[in-house]
Formats: C-alpha cells, sequence, structure tokens
C-alpha cells in the first residue's frame, strides 16, 4: 500500500501493541519524493572513551529538534540512534531541511569540537537499490506516537551516507541555517534501580520479511520473559527524575543553543537554567496547575513519552534490570546468532541519559533514553562485528 501525498504520515492507522512491529502488513511503503535525512557523529567511539556521550547524545536529538521545528504543525516520522538520527521529510520541506543539516554540522563543529556527517537521499533512489523503507506508527501514549521502519531502506541509507561522499552535505551547498528551540538536557543521570540499564540492538539476518517477524517476535517474547512487563523493566520512574544543578549536564543544551553566542549570553542562559530546576521541582511537589500545565503530573507524562523501545529495522530497548538477566538473554540471543538467524550487540551501564525535546509542557513533550558510556553506540559497534564474522562465515 502506498499514500501519495505530503500528509501521508499523519493519516496512518497507529498500532496500539509493540509486538505490531513484526507483522510486515502493518506497514506502509514511503513515497518516492520523500527525503531521509540523516546525521551521524563522526568518530563517536573516541568521543564516548573521553566521556563525552551526553554529547553525542546532545548532538543527534538537536538533528530531530531543528527539522521538525522547520514546521511544527506537520508530523514527520523520525528515530533517535545515540549517534545520530534519522528522519523522514516531504519534498516541501528539502531546501529548508537541507540548510538545517548544515546548521546543525556547524553548531557540533563550533560548539563541541565534533565532526558529523549529514545527508538527504530521495526515497526513489533507495527503492530503485531494492530496498524498502517502509513505515507505521506506535502510539507509545496518549501524547506521543513513534515512527517504525522495515524493509532495510533506512539501513541502507545510512551506509550511503557513510560510505558516498555524494549524498553528504557541506557548505557550498547552502546557508546553514537551524533553530534548536525546544531541546533540553536538563534531567540528572537516572542510575539504575535494578543494577544496571542496558542498551540492546537486535537485527533479524539476511531473511525474508516474514521469518524476520517470527524472529522480532521471539526475541520480544524472551526479553517480557526475562525481564517482566513494561512498567518493572523500564528504564525510569517518577521516584528517579531530578532536575539538575550540575554544569557538566546543563551545558550541553548551552552548547547547542549559543554555540555561536559571546561568554555573558552563555552565563546568563546557565543562571537561567539553573533557575528553571530549582522552580521545576518546587513545581512538582507542589502538584498545581498553571495555564494548562498540571505541574504535579509532568514526571508521569516524562515516564509515559520516553522511546526506551523502538524499531529501525532493528530492535532497540533500554531496560532496567541486572547481570543475571542480561546473562540469560545474552545467552538466548547468542544462540540464535549461531544458528545464523540474528545479530546482536548489548551495552550496559550504571545509570541512563534522558535528553528531550519540548513543544509543549501540557503533554507535548519526547524523552529520548540510552544507557551511560556508550550505549546504542557501542551496541551497534559490537553488532557490527557480528554481522562481519557470520558474513564470513556465510
Amino acid at each position: 500500500m502506498t499514500i501519495n501525498n505530503e500528509n501521508f504520515y499523519v493519516n496512518l492507522a497507529e498500532l496500539q501493541d509493540f509486538n505490531g512491529i513484526a507483522e510486515i502488513n502493518n506497514y506502509v511503503k514511503m513515497p518516492d519524493d520523500w527525503y531521509v535525512a540523516i546525521t551521524d557523529v563522526i568518530g563517536s567511539t573516541k568521543a564516548i572513551e573521553n566521556g563525552r556521550y551526553k554529547e553525542v547524545n546532545t548532538i543527534g536529538a538537536s538533528s530531530i529538534i531543528a527539522i521538525l521545528n522547520l514546521d511544527r504543525s506537520r508530523l514527520l516520522p523520525f528515530v533517535f540512534g545515540g549517534d545520530g538520527a534519522v528522519i523522514c521529510i516531504p519534498p516541501s520541506l528539502f531546501k529548508r531541511t537541507r540548510k538545517a543539516l548544515l546548521g546543525i554540522k556547524k553548531m557540533a563543529a563550533e560548539g563541541f569540537g565534533i565532526e558529523i556527517r549529514t545527508g538527504l537521499i530521495e526515497i526513489k533512489d533507495i527503492h530503485a537499490s531494492g530496498n524498502l523503507v517502509l513505515t507505521a506508527k506506535y502510539k507509545v501514549s496518549k501524547d506521543y506516537t513513534q515512527a517504525v521502519f522495515t524493509g532495510g531502506g533506512i539501513p541502507y541509507a545510512e551506509s550511503l551516507i557513510k560510505e558516498n561522499g555524494e549524498y553528504n552535505l557541506d557548505s557550498k551547498d547552502d546557508e546553514p541555517e537551524a533553530d534548536f528551540d525546544g531541546l533540553q538536557c536538563r534531567w540528572e543521570n537516572v542510575p539504575a534501580s535494578r543494577g544496571e540499564m542496558v542498551s540492546i540492538i537486535v537485527q533479524a539476518f539476511d531473511s525474508p520479511a516474514e521469518l524476520n517477524g517470527y524472529v522480532y517476535r521471539e526475541v520480544l517474547d524472551k526479553i517480557k520473559d526475562i525481564y517482566g512487563e513494561d512498567k518493572i523493566c523500564r528504564p525510569i520512574n517518577t521516584n528517579d527524575l531530578k532536575l539538575s544543578l550540575d554544569n557538566k549536564i546543563l551545558h550541553g543544551e548551552i552548547k547547542v543553543k549559543y554555540f555561536n553566542r559571546g561568554v555573558l549570553n552563555k552565563f546568563l542562559f546557565n543562571i537561567y537554567q539553573r533557575l528553571s530546576s530549582v522552580v521545576g521541582e518546587l513545581l512538582f511537589r507542589s502538584g498545581i496547575y498553571i495555564g494548562n500545565v498540571h505541574w504535579g503530573g509532568y514526571k508521569d507524562e516524562v515516564v509515559a513519552n520516553t522511546d526506551y523501545k523502538k524499531f529501525d529495522d532493528q530492535l532497540r530497548f533500554v531496560l532496567n534490570g541486572n547481570i543475571e538477566q542480561r546473562k540469560k538473554l545474552k545467552e538466548f540471543l547468542e544462540k540464535l546468532y549461531m544458528n545464523g538467524k540474528l545479530v546482536y550487540g548489548i551495552h550496559h551501564s550504571p545509570q541512563a541519559l534522558i535528553t528531550c525535546l519540548i513543544f509543549d509542557y501540557n503533554g507535548q513533550h519526547i524523552h529520548f533514553i540510552d544507557s551511560d558510556n556508550g550505549g546504542y553506540a557501542l551496541a551497534a559497534k559490537e553488532m557490527k562485528a557480528r554481522i562481519k564474522k557470520l558474513k564470513q562465515i556465510n
């Protein structure tokens, strides 16, 4: 099924059950004239080794907000990957997206001293390769609907950005112009209440879509069997959330929004951040309403609007668990890996990172979750090593 219009994504039916990601019939082929915009941090492993994964996460999230800000009235499909992001756009946003991507690249270089790849690929080029960009919507909460992808098109597009200079953007293409309003990074890192935070990536290996679906259902059932229901293993709950006064955490937002501003502007914004954290905690405890925002329920909304499980041709989870549970899951995944059914990567840390996109404090906010010290980025690196090994065997 293909729906060829600019608002096709808005009109898609919502999946109520995350297990629906394993059913190929739930997906729709994206129109050929749409584009896939991609950002990817270069040298993320080195940044992680230098203790900068929070900054890497912040750059990845800023990529999403800068493009969503081009038209906040429009719902667009996107995925946050830890050290980068993927977002699909209609043709009407192409020129402005190109400027935004260059603006993101400039911000990362000048604000963080980190180089990123940015690129735009027309979906018809992906489809011509034999890969498909198929998408669906999963209803995470009453306020947050998350894009899911399958068909091989998104991983193929990411490989083109990394390997083919033709699709990479640089400043000669256009003038950089990005708006990062809405990005916030003010929560303390969340300690693992059950022992550890685990970032997991699983990808079915080289099978027809129907068989892939069977593999993903098997993995989802096993995760539930080992880690329990969502309310038990999700990485955060309301008691974990505390606004930060730590400049190491607050400065990421400053580097994004004020990378090209003077020291005084950065200093004043830092004061504003710290005051906001103090006032925010008071509002949470008071439970009062201001305007249409119920501050006593805000933390509940944060928990509900997290992206701790997602799918983009790879099953991604951040789970709060213990060492024994991780060992059981790894033993299960290793067995399927040795049978050639899937590849996987796992990274664990004592805490999780939160990076936020705030459109409206009354429900319209999204919170990206990853485990600290490498998270999805190191899990992906481990998975790529397994892919290479499995291809050599086959």
